[in-house]
């Protein structure tokens, strides 16, 4: 079963700039990022979706999860 690991979307905070586990949101390029994400797994048989509580985490996973029609699996550890 292969695993597939998708960074976040990006946050539009400075470079450089160290945010860890800080929620901060996406950017406002985050519908183009998920454009151009979207080709290159649309044929992958993804069958489910996990993402973090965080905002830049979750709305990626939850915009992969909706456009693959997968099940999303929101974890807090």
């Amino acid at each position: 079963m292969p695993i597939y690991l998708i960074r976040n979307a990006g946050t539009g905070i400075e470079k450089g700039t160290c945010y860890g586990r800080t929620d901060i949101d996406v950017s406002a390029t985050f519908e183009d990022d998920f454009a151009a994400l979207l080709p290159g797994i649309s044929d992958l048989n993804i069958d489910k979706v996990y993402s973090s509580t965080l905002k830049r985490s979750y709305k990626m996973a939850e915009k992969i999860a909706e456009a693959l029609k997968a099940p999303l699996k929101q974890d807090a550890s």
